[in-house]
């Protein structure tokens, strides 16, 4: 087993992650002195992986799922407050100056995408008994863990709920064990219970602290000062597949801080609504609740959904027939909509959710499953940023904008859109909520109408995906199956500059996979947008050019 274990204790120096054999096991240590320099250190997720074949510590910059259990012990004992040199209650408040018996709490609540396990202490002497049997208790309870993290195919498994968890074979003559309360799963972001012992005003406080205290901007790593993240917003050939994830997070900044002057220079009075110092905390704790493992539904997909309504509005700004009634805050909603469309999205489909009777689709009656668990976890993290925007403002009820536009999403309910936008016979009194529904729908599947060479890796990365859930069938279905495997960046990083035809050699039937969604789903949409607005045209013209080059290259298939 290889696990985390960070000590957080005001008697003890920084010590840099290192890794500590322990008989069969490994463990990554590193200590902390304050509570801000661990929140640091839990704020770059989670920073640091070890890497078997190399026998070193890694950043984990690389896009997968935490692949270790983590431990954090927190010494309560505090020795300032002991001598007397220091009052219980500090006057300035920040981060450090929070309670230590409130520390485990928070970061439960914050950062229960790393599944930690949070462990009180008071040990005077630092690493007296108490803490030897806090680290006894952490390796205990880790190895409790292990194994739902160990391969994608569990991850996955755990996340949906979907029973076995694991193979019945690794507990023999035992009925599967409880799920830890630590773990991260669908059904507990739902009911929100990592929050349950954290009020919201003491919540809401402390991301107000992280916003302020954490130089977020500090762990991002950019190209050189003189690129512009600015221009590439405003290219439909914006490639989201061949960026990093910190340049996502640029891009993701850059335009809801344009959106959100935009809505002040209409509405000065509404600079409450998205305070600009929590906006890099927010961003960077969207980015921590996506699965960064997942080949397609990532926190990649929701920066290139956003970035596509953000482009598709700065196209339509010059058609006062279709925006009559669209405000700078509906442009607003539907921008930050777009980020959190997806957030916690587990890899499978709504038909599987439903299918095997997961905990999260009982709860919304097999009803777009997946939209409404999106609605509900991206309001809890709204209702700790920034509240406001889920009122009722200007006379537009904000929250319920946000949730018809992700709720749109389902494309259960594609039809019933296009069948909306067809019966607009005068687009210039569409309602704003449809508009909304309809310009998110049409970024949300817009990757088949991105330039060719963009789309054929967006096309590669949803085969991964839906590769993925084929497997996992297989494996409930106990037939033979493939675990999956974790992506090579190696192999990555050589699609990512892979070009049209030599996809088609790799991926023989990607040609008729594209069509098949194209036909289904996206010609006839995407024409009739562009007959809604001309503005947008250039969306059904680049989608029938990809559909010339895959009619050229699709495999003949048996009509039996």
């Amino acid at each position: 087993m290889i696990y985390n274990l960070i000590t957080l204790d005001k008697a003890k120096p920084c010590v840099s992650p290192k890794v500590v054999k322990e008989g069969g096991n490994l463990c990554i240590r590193a200590d902390f002195f304050s509570f801000s320099s661990l929140l640091r250190y839990l704020t770059t997720r989670a920073s640091y992986s070890y890497d078997e074949a190399s026998g070193q510590i890694r950043s984990n910059t690389s896009e997968d799922d935490f692949l270790h259990s983590f431990a954090i012990l927190i010494n309560t004992f505090d020795p300032d407050v002991s001598s007397g040199k220091k009052s219980t209650h500090s006057e300035k408040i920040s981060l450090d100056s929070i309670d230590l018996s409130r520390q485990a709490a928070l970061v439960k609540a914050h950062f229960h995408h790393l599944n930690p396990v949070v462990i009180q202490y008071s040990d005077p002497e630092g690493a007296g008994p108490a803490w030897k049997a806090a680290c006894s208790e952490a390796k205990t309870r880790t190895a409790g863990i292990d194994p739902y993290l160990r391969s994608r195919l569990t991850r996955v498994r755990l996340w949906t709920e979907v029973h076995p968890i694991y193979e019945p074979s690794e507990h023999p003559n035992k009925s599967l064990p409880e799920l830890p309360s630590e773990l991260n799963t669908m059904q507990r972001c739902k009911d929100n219970v990592f929050t349950e012992t954290v009020p919201l005003d003491e919540y809401q406080l402390f991301v107000d602290l992280l916003s302020k205290e954490i130089p977020y901007t500090d762990y991002l790593k950019l190209r050189e000062s003189s690129f512009d993240y600015s221009e590439l917003i405003h290219k439909w050939g914006f490639a989201a597949v061949d960026l990093t994830i910190d340049e996502l997070l640029r891009c993701a900044y850059i335009m809801i801080d344009t959106s959100i002057d935009l809505l002040t220079a209409s509405y000065p009075h509404l600079s409450h609504l998205m305070p600009k110092h929590r906006l890099w905390s927010f961003i960077f704790h969207l980015r921590d609740n996506y699965r960064l493992g997942n080949p397609f539904h990532n926190f990649r997909h929701a920066t290139d959904v956003m970035q596509a309504s953000y482009f598709f509005l700065s196209k339509l700004k010059a058609s006062t027939s279709l925006f009559n009634t669209f405000s700078s805050l509906n442009a607003l909603l539907l921008v930050v909509a777009s980020l959190g469309h997806d957030i916690g999205h587990p890899a499978v489909t709504n038909q599987f959710m439903n299918k095997y009777d997961v905990p999260v689709a009982q709860a919304f009656n097999n009803q777009s499953v997946l939209e409404n668990f999106h609605v509900t976890q991206f309001y809890q993290i709204l209702q700790v940023y920034f509240p406001d925007l889920l009122g009722t403002i200007e006379n537009i009820d904000c929250g319920k904008v946000m949730k018809e536009a992700i709720l749109a999403t389902d494309m259960s309910c594609h039809f019933e859109y296009l069948q909306k936008a067809k019966d607009t016979k005068d687009p210039s009194k569409i309602s704003s909520s449809l508009l909304v529904c309809l310009l998110i729908k049409a970024a949300d599947i817009s990757n088949v109408a991105r330039p060719l060479p963009i789309s054929v890796k967006w096309g590669i990365s949803l085969n991964d995906e839906f590769g993925e859930l084929a497997q996992l069938e297989l494996y409930l279905q106990k037939k033979a199956f493939k675990d999956f495997i974790a992506r090579d960046p190696l192999l990555v990083d050589r699609w990512r500059s892979i070009t049209p035809e030599t996809a088609i050699e790799w991926f023989p039937m990607l040609a008729n996979s594209q069509l098949f969604f194209i036909n289904t789903f996206g010609r006839d949409f995407f024409h009739t947008i562009g007959s809604m607005a001309p503005e947008l045209s250039f969306l059904p013209a680049t989608l029938d050019q990809n559909v010339t080059f895959w009619e050229a290259n699709k495999l003949a298939t048996s009509s039996n």
